[in-house]
């Protein structure tokens, strides 16, 4: 804790389950899905998570703009495996990630916060990292989901002696497309060579909150 308001913290973990449940696709119905067992699956990753007052960077005065302004960001790597069954009972390391299992978050933004005038501003973003939709078999390839990146604005301002509270909210600033493919060059990515199963489309979204306080 390097001052007031702020942390710096650096966490490991590690995982095991039995029995771990999956979306999976049929082998004998490969247009359904639907949960299955694996044997096991593994996850361990480190985290690293941070919150700086931007003023104590460069020993502005308390009452100065920069003491309002707050940095944080938290970032998951995250490595996962699979043991799943094969003929005789057996087991071997699936080379592939836990199914709906990123390999890293990422969160960070900005906010202002300015008591004495009512004024708020707050600038948020978030990345997940591509993940397994769907878990493919012998006769059908996994459908993995492409990481995209969301961006998040809000404006608020008190008025009336701290009665009125206006909020401006813009969600999605960048309305990135969601990307459901086949990685056919298996190297857990999207590229030009993957097969597009299908997108879903995002719009951005505005609105304006007024609150009143009696």
């Amino acid at each position: 804790y390097p001052g007031r308001g702020q942390l710096l913290t650096v966490s490991g973990f590690y995982k095991k389950m039995k029995d771990a449940i999956e979306f999976a696709t049929n082998p004998e119905q490969p247009l359904e899905a639907a949960p299955l067992n694996a044997r096991e699956a593994t996850i361990k990753g480190v985290e690293l998570e941070a919150r700086i007052i931007i003023g104590t960077l460069f020993k502005t005065p308390q009452s100065g703009i920069l003491n309002k302004i707050t940095f944080y960001t938290n970032l998951a790597l995250i490595k996962s495996s699979v043991v799943d069954k094969t003929v005789g009972d057996t087991s071997k390391v699936i080379d592939r990630p836990l199914q709906g299992q990123s390999p890293y978050v990422f969160n960070a933004g900005f906010n202002y916060q300015d008591d004495a005038k009512g004024w708020s501003v707050s600038l948020a973003g978030n990345r997940v990292g591509q993940r397994i939709f769907i878990v493919g078999n012998i006769k059908n390839l996994s459908i993995w989901e492409n990481g995209r990146t969301v961006i998040d604005l809000q404006i608020a301002k008190l008025l009336l002696k701290k009665r009125l509270e206006i909020k401006i909210n813009a969600r999605d600033l960048f309305a990135q497309k969601l990307t459901f493919f086949e990685d056919n060059n298996d190297n857990k990515k999207y590229d030009k060579g993957d097969y597009i199963r299908w997108t879903r489309a995002y719009g951005r979204t505005f609105s304006v909150n007024f609150t009143y306080k009696f």
